[in-house]
């Protein structure tokens, strides 16, 4: 699908999306654990090391065309630069801050990298505080700060951490404080993020903390995290996400284009197995059940993919809470299928909801209504529809057959009958020997 009908159709891809495609399970396991992140790669909480870090990184690089770039791919991009801005300070300023011998401190060797702490820290407090750096050399300000902040995480000594605790409070308070003259949007958002994170720290176990900060930034320094840093510039992952992701068919090219205004088409199968196209069709979050995806599935298979194609209802029910009377609407996928019989009444439909648990299954035959699927299942009330002809088959399964290939079976059954015998209304009864259903006579 070209990225010019993306647009036009509303189908954003999300994060997961994106680090699905650009990096497959590396990637997305990586950003989770980097940036405490949840099954769908959304931020869980708020005592993340890294997220909180994340402020105090380079903004982002300035004259970019990102007009027309999905935000999945800036929020990935935010992410690598903060790996790598981590590691790019530490290196960089080795110097200055002599941060790198606190993160690769042996292990029991606390009291040295605490007394070393101990010895930086005041010369970077009296560098900020008393030599009065400009207002107007952001960056060094910045800098300073950044590496105020690395040593009383990475100390993991308490006194440190509030005494850069009431630096941090004292640049967030707007107009207040001795070093007011210091205070601009970039130092402000910073030392906001600060705040948090040092108080954080300072009521657990700071020390355990430290030392799991320096455990994170050795693999950072290592390179272990390459397949998220690898992402930093959005415009060239979007490229490569578009590269890797196969242009498919709106609709298979023996299906009619659906002109009922009533009624949306042009989706497939793989639109509605793919978490960001079936966002499209169905809201922000959606979760669709495989298992009645897997009934169209077979029912395709059933009538051949050449003679089906996909739509859904453009209304929204009423009374939704009543399941036998609610509107087959847009939360329904409808089947429509060529039968092979002459116009008027060529095709037939079974409208199904992907949701689980919810909602029968209803089955039109335009020759046993004797009026085209469209005009059964746009009545507004499913009542109506049931009385225009459509046959309503709920979930059910038995000892033999599970909801699904019960379901399946029932449809295949109504298929086969004759029109008559599909709107008598007669039950279908399960045969075990054959295992397959049959319309009783």
């Amino acid at each position: 699908m070209t990225t010019d009908l993306r647009t036009r159709l509303g189908l954003q891809p999300t994060a997961l999306d994106a680090a699905t495609t650009l990096g497959g399970n590396q990637l997305v396991q990586q950003l989770r654990f980097l940036f405490s992140l949840d099954e769908c790669l959304q931020p869980v909480g708020s005592a993340n090391f890294l997220r909180y870090i994340d402020a105090t990184r380079s903004p982002r690089v300035a004259g970019l065309p990102l007009e027309g770039i999905p935000s999945a791919f800036l929020t990935v991009a935010d992410y690598a630069r903060s790996v790598l801005s981590i590691r790019s300070f530490i290196e960089s300023t080795s110097k200055d801050f002599q941060v790198d011998k606190l993160v690769y401190g042996r292990e029991g060797d606390r009291p040295r990298a605490a007394m070393m702490a101990t010895r930086i820290f005041p010369a970077i407090e009296q560098e900020l505080i008393w030599d009065d750096p400009e207002t107007s050399l952001n960056s060094t300000v910045r800098t300073t700060l950044k590496g105020l902040l690395f040593i009383a995480l990475l100390s993991g000594e308490p006194l440190l951490m509030t005494r850069r605790l009431s630096v941090a409070r004292q640049l967030s308070e707007p107009g207040g404080g001795r070093l007011a003259r210091l205070q601009n949007p970039q130092v402000l958002t910073h030392e906001c993020e600060a705040v948090p994170l040092l108080k954080n720290y300072l009521g657990n176990s700071p020390r355990e903390r430290s030392k799991e900060l320096r455990e994170l930034f050795r693999q950072i320094l290592a390179g272990r995290f390459s397949a998220v840093s690898k992402w930093s510039n959005p415009i060239l992952a979007y490229q490569k996400y578009q590269e890797l992701t196969p242009s498919a068919p709106l609709v298979s090219q023996s299906s009619p284009v659906h002109t009922d205004p009533r009624y949306r088409g042009g989706f497939t199968m793989e639109d509605l197995r793919s978490p960001h196209r079936a966002r499209a069709l169905y809201g922000s979050y959606v979760y669709l059940d495989e298992n009645r995806l897997r009934v169209l599935d077979d029912m395709i298979t059933y009538f051949g993919d050449d003679r089906c194609f996909l739509v859904r209802g453009e209304f929204h029910g009423k009374g939704g809470l009543d399941v036998d009377t609610s509107a087959i609407d847009q939360t329904y996928v409808i089947l429509a299928v060529d039968s092979g019989r002459d116009e008027p009444f060529r095709y037939d439909a079974i409208a199904i909801s992907p949701f689980g648990g919810a909602h029968a299954v209803y089955y039109v035959r335009s020759d046993a209504s004797q009026r085209s699927w469209e005009d059964v299942l746009a009545t507004g009330r499913k009542v109506h529809a049931r009385a225009l002809g459509a046959r309503r088959l709920p979930f059910r399964g038995g000892s033999e057959l599970d909801a699904y290939e019960s379901m399946t079976r029932k449809l295949r059954a109504l298929a086969e009958c004759t029109a008559e015998e599909f709107c008598s209304g007669r039950k279908l009864q399960f045969d075990r020997w054959s295992m397959s259903y049959a319309v009783v006579r």
